[in-house]
């Protein structure tokens, strides 16, 4: 294998395009699901779309992570779900940061003998 072509870039994979096109397509598909089902409302419908929509595009990657874990905080008030408020507060929630410190600080550590 040359170098030219294990330069290419992730986001040129046919898996990665699939995704970006399959996951607002499912995300759709099962919100209008849910809302078929007794007891779901329109709001928590939508919370299961952005929440399917986030989960594929995480798995797959076709956008960044960090871009991908910004969706819920433009969606969910753009649909009228939570205000923007409550919203960023859930992204600070104390256990959310939790896990980020113990993320960025855990590859840090040096290994154990």
């Amino acid at each position: 294998m040359s170098v030219a072509s294990g330069s290419i870039s992730k986001s040129s994979s046919p898996i990665r395009i699939v995704a970006l096109i399959a996951g607002p397509i499912l995300a759709v598909a099962l919100a209008l699901f849910c809302q078929t089902i007794d007891g779901f409302t329109t709001q928590e419908s939508i919370v299961v779309g952005v929440a399917i929509l986030c989960a594929v595009w995480w798995v797959f990657e076709p956008v960044p992570v960090p871009a991908t874990s910004l969706i819920p905080l433009a969606v969910l008030p753009a649909l009228g779900v939570m205000g923007h408020k409550e919203v960023a507060h859930s992204y600070g929630d104390t256990l959310i940061m939790l896990l980020m410190c113990v993320s960025d600080v855990y590859p840090a550590s040096p290994p154990t003998p």
